[in-house]
């Protein structure tokens, strides 16, 4: 196996602890299979830069100088990489003992498939949601009123497809919180979609990559453990804006400007719902209760504040 066979991208910004178990996992992976690194830092201003050079001087860092969204990094990362194999890694995992060599195998025994991501497990010990059916507006509205039922067609891509077998599972959405991407297949593909600043790339580029007929699997016989939060832990209304902000953007790309309208107001009746099911809860139940309710509820106000006049909440 060359030694440029896999290439780990991790795009940073302010996550210095997480960056720093993230780059030893990768680097204890490359004992058995070599990994190439590249770290690209999102300007940050917690020591990560510092600290990347002072403990792992043999990984390749890049200096954004600004935070340029995960698109943008990633796609700097990218090209700067020489792997045939191009790992999108998000700073707060860690891979487990022989998470990418399984993931590799199963790449070179399938090569139809252009996209594979392993079990995510979080903080809690439960498998994370990371597949799905890509988005549609009927899906959007079931989700606005709560519906989701696993048999129902608008609500399927709601949810993965069931357990999935040690042997993988296609699917239609994975996200890219730590994915193996074939690089022909990006190469066919092109890269992220630089126009989502922090969410909805993922969706955006498996609907890409179906396109161009390329397979989506879920390989739950290899597993990641991700922490979750690492960014957007500290600014919630802010990262929560950018959130719906994507799924507009992914509307209007893929379904025009009316599609985009749609979803804008199914939004806004997601948030109204949302409101009227949080604020009672608010004044009925206990201090850390009325403290979860009070934040959801100025959370929904900020988000449709936003859908109506596009100012962003004063939130840093």
């Amino acid at each position: 196996m060359s030694q440029q066979n896999v290439s780990a991208v991790v795009v940073n910004w302010n996550t210095k602890k997480f960056l720093l178990q993230c780059v030893e996992s990768l680097i204890e992976h490359s004992r058995a299979e070599p990994v190439e690194i590249v770290v690209v830092d999102n300007g940050s201003s917690d020591g990560s830069q510092q600290a990347l050079r002072d403990r792992f001087p043999s990984v390749q860092l890049i200096a954004a100088g600004a935070n340029l969204g995960f698109a943008r990094g990633t796609n700097l990362g990218a090209k700067a990489s020489a792997g045939r194999y191009v790992m999108f890694v998000n700073s707060d995992t860690k891979a487990f003992p022989c998470c990418i060599g399984t993931l590799v195998h199963y790449m070179e025994s399938h090569p139809d498939v252009g996209m594979i991501t392993p079990r995510i497990i979080g903080a809690d010990g439960k498998s994370q949601h990371v597949v799905g059916r890509l988005l549609s507006l009927s899906g959007s509205l079931s989700a606005a009123f709560g519906i989701y039922r696993e048999n129902c067609p608008c609500c399927r891509q709601l949810r993965g497809r069931g357990a999935a077998s040690p042997g993988g599972e296609e699917v239609d959405l994975l996200m890219l919180c730590f994915a193996m991407l074939r690089r022909e297949a990006m190469d066919q593909v092109g890269l992220l979609d630089e126009d989502f600043f922090f969410y909805g790339e993922d969706v955006d580029y498996s609907k890409r990559f179906r396109d161009k007929g390329w397979k989506l699997v879920y390989l739950p016989s290899a597993s990641t453990f991700h922490y979750g939060g690492g960014s957007s832990e500290r600014a919630p209304v802010r990262f929560y804006i950018e959130l719906l902000r994507a799924r507009l953007q992914y509307f209007r790309k893929h379904h025009g400007v009316w599609g985009s309208w749609l979803c804008r107001g199914i939004l806004l009746l997601h948030m109204a719902i949302r409101l009227g099911a949080y604020a009672p809860k608010g004044l009925l139940r206990g201090a850390t209760s009325r403290e979860s309710a009070r934040i959801k509820v100025a959370r929904s106000w900020a988000a449709i504040r936003w859908l109506l006049t596009g100012k962003q909440p004063a939130v840093t």
